[in-house]
């Protein structure tokens, strides 16, 4: 405290004087003061609510009776998920609901390495031994494995964590209601439907998810007081489309492709196998054909050999084949009325130039052609609570679809996320819960989409540069329609014959390296 200074004293002005002079001071002071107090205030309320949670009976994952787990979709994202569910609530019962029995996907996924981070790899149980086996195989393959491949790893990983797996043949889940999903009974028993307790429920039944519908229906009777309320949500009931009211700002389709996929008699590698291959056959391959193609050999468990390519196609083509009814589950095959004559061209001119320069013979008639959108969604109810006091939330393809192989690396990050929040249910409440999952797949959502456009970008000057360098008077690293025409014809009587492919280097101006690959003349581009 100042003394106090009598105005009439002689020392009266220069007291006033000092005063003057330390304001500025006084009144920095006062703001850090009042922040402060600010801050004081804010830790008074923090740790009142730390004391209320505290004074809480705190329980167990079993006392509060979550138990039961119910996965709907046994594909890869669903796996994982209930794998990485399991690991970090060993107590739950999980039980996963597949309708088919082989899984029939074998693309090719691009796994991102970062994303095993968020896995639980330090425990010494069958399953996590595993998970660390799989993740070894996919830094020894550069993190590249077919679907179907993946699928069975993690199969056996979740069976080696006590996760129960019930295939069907068909349609196997017929509805879910508040506390219980209904499904339909075994063959050996004479009941046509069986109910399946859950405490949690987990719908990673794909991207045109039926969960993911049931769960808007839900919300919907809830908001409205329907008095079916708590009746069964039947999955034939719902629209077989996906209406982008399901979906948080809709859909959006970044490119359309078509996955071509062939058996040859032996491997004979990959096109772009190096660099100068690249340069020699690659860059006219896709200047001819207008599109940047992906490649990859795979092998079977009967040892065929299979190639899978993958093209960049336009709007027309796209909707010629999905008008015929073709998708990843019904490919078109080379012969049939839906197939565009543009898109047989391209497919031929991709075979025939991989007969001519690189010796691979193809099985006739093996094509297997399937149209496909590079696109992205997220779910726009992601969540719920049922009226029962359930939890439902959803997973992989079903929550959110990303492109350019992002949708598995999002999924192994949102998996151990909420398997992370479901460990904490003994004290926190089921909407905090689910607020937070919501909010942390939704984030994740927006920089996965901002990491598509800068890709979709890269992918479109590319596709531009094709185009100029087609149009340019002076390339001479190019096919020419004759030699096309005489690379298809070359490979249609080696297929006829079943014999060596013709050397076809001399007549299409090429010449042939030591190991047997063709040398392109590189003048201009």
């Amino acid at each position: 405290m100042e003394p106090l200074v009598d105005t009439t004293s002689p020392l009266a002005g220069a007291s006033r004087t000092e005063s003057i002079t330390n304001q500025p001071r006084a009144a920095a002071t006062g703001k850090f003061s009042f922040f402060a107090f600010l801050v004081l205030i804010i830790s008074a309320v923090k740790h009142l609510v730390d004391l209320c949670r505290a004074a809480q009976p705190r329980t167990t994952l079993s006392e509060r009776e979550v138990k039961h787990v119910v996965v709907i979709g046994a594909g890869p994202g669903g796996l994982m998920t209930a794998i990485q569910l399991k690991q970090k609530n060993p107590e739950l019962d999980v039980l996963m609901l597949e309708k088919y029995k082989a899984y029939a996907r074998n693309h090719v996924l691009q796994i991102n390495p970062h994303c095993f981070n968020a896995c639980q790899l330090d425990g010494d149980d069958t399953a996590t031994q595993l998970l660390r086996q799989l993740q070894s195989k996919l830094q020894d393959q550069h993190y590249r494995i077919p679907c179907n491949e993946l699928e069975e790893e993690l199969r056996a990983i979740a069976t080696a964590a006590s996760i129960t797996i019930r295939k069907g043949d068909g349609e196997m889940v017929m509805g879910i209601a508040p506390d219980h999903v209904l499904i339909k009974a075994d063959s050996n028993t004479t009941h046509t439907c069986q109910h399946v307790p859950y405490d949690i429920l987990i719908g990673a039944d794909g991207a045109h998810s039926k969960t993911r519908k049931a769960i808007i229906e839900m919300k919907r009777r809830e908001a409205n007081e329907s008095d079916n309320l708590g009746n069964t949500v039947m999955f034939s009931d719902l629209s077989q489309v996906d209406e982008d009211t399901e979906f948080d700002g809709g859909q959006h389709i970044i490119n359309h492709r078509v996955r071509v996929k062939y058996r040859i008699q032996q491997d004979t590698g990959r096109m772009d196998s190096s660099f100068g291959n690249y340069v020699r056959l690659v860059y006219p391959t896709t200047k001819w054909l207008g599109s940047i193609v992906h490649e990859h050999i795979s092998q079977d468990e009967d040892g065929n050999h299979w190639v899978t390519a993958d093209f960049f196609i336009d709007q027309d083509e796209y909707d010629s084949l999905k008008q015929g009814g073709h998708d990843l589950k019904n490919p078109a095959s080379l012969n049939n009325q839906e197939l565009p004559a543009t898109l047989r061209r391209k497919i031929e001119t991709w075979q025939a130039v991989k007969h001519g320069y690189c010796g691979e013979v193809k099985i006739p008639d093996s094509e297997k052609i399937s149209p496909y959108f590079i696109g992205s969604f997220h779910a726009e109810q992601p969540c719920h609570i049922t009226t029962a006091g359930k939890l439902v939330f959803l997973s992989g393809d079903a929550l959110t679809s990303l492109a350019f192989m992002r949708a598995f690396n999002n999924c192994l990050h949102n998996s151990a996320y909420a398997g992370d929040q479901i460990a904490c249910l003994d004290t926190c409440s089921l909407e905090e819960i689910v607020d937070r999952i919501a909010l942390h797949a939704r984030l994740r959502y927006k920089k996965e989409l901002f990491t598509a456009g800068l890709k979709k970008a890269a992918v479109d000057f590319l596709l531009w540069f094709l185009n100029i360098s087609n149009k340019v008077p002076w390339q001479t690293n190019r096919f020419t329609a004759a030699e096309i025409d005489q690379l298809i014809d070359s490979m249609n009587r080696a297929i006829a014959s079943q014999g060596a492919p013709d050397n076809l280097a001399g007549a299409a101006g090429f010449s042939t390296d030591d190991v047997g690959l063709p040398t392109a003349p590189l003048i201009a581009v």
